[in-house]
């Protein structure tokens, strides 16, 4: 069977591609099936839905699962995978694969910190971050030592005072840049900030 690179798979659509990232948006509808393709790059994936997937590494036997919405996974893909996913559910299965192009930095940067903040995972070529705001909490990144990528996992986020970012949009802040995360218009606000090393 035809294998292609993740990047050239249908139903992984490039939305943006830089020297640091390439986001691809993930959705399969219920019913269909992504092709073989082949996971080669450092990458970490978000999931924006809980659909129930089917799964099956080239040559092995099919697996299923129902993944956590706005859980955050990371893998340096040091052997090449290729697999194919398909849906099970009702529901769209929507997930974002952000695949890691930088080199490898020779400073890397500190580690942002903040009361909201909860950092769930340190690789070697991105850190991963949950937040929760609530009520008037706001979350100040300033002068940022490297690229981050902010996702919303649930409700509405306000970026610097005249930015919306619902779940399913994401915002990339170049170095330099000074971010204020306040929460929308619900109770409560999640979300997962990543930070390219």
């Amino acid at each position: 069977m035809a294998q292609v690179l993740v990047k050239d798979e249908p139903r992984h659509k490039t939305v943006l591609e830089n020297a640091m990232v390439r986001v691809l948006e993930v959705r399969i509808v219920p019913g269909d099936t992504t092709l073989f393709h082949i996971h080669q790059t450092p990458s970490f994936f978000i999931r924006l839905s809980g659909a129930l997937i089917g799964t099956q590494v080239f040559h092995g036997i099919p697996e299923e699962g129902k993944g956590e919405v706005g859980k955050a996974d990371y893998d340096e893909f040091d052997k090449p995978l290729i697999h194919r996913v398909w849906n099970k559910d009702t529901s769209v299965f929507h997930v974002m694969d952000i695949e890691i192009l930088s080199k490898d930095n020779t400073v890397i940067p500190k580690i942002i910190t903040g009361s909201a903040l909860t950092l769930l995972k340190d690789e070697r070529k991105v850190r991963i971050y949950g937040f929760q705001l609530e009520a008037s909490d706001r979350l100040k990144i300033a002068q940022l030592e490297s690229p981050i990528l902010i996702y919303p996992t649930k409700g509405a986020l306000e970026l610097n005072s005249n930015n919306k970012l619902d779940v399913g949009q994401f915002r990339y802040l170049e170095k330099g840049n000074t971010v204020i995360i306040k929460k929308g218009n619900r109770a409560k606000v999640t979300g997962v900030i990543f930070q390219i090393k």
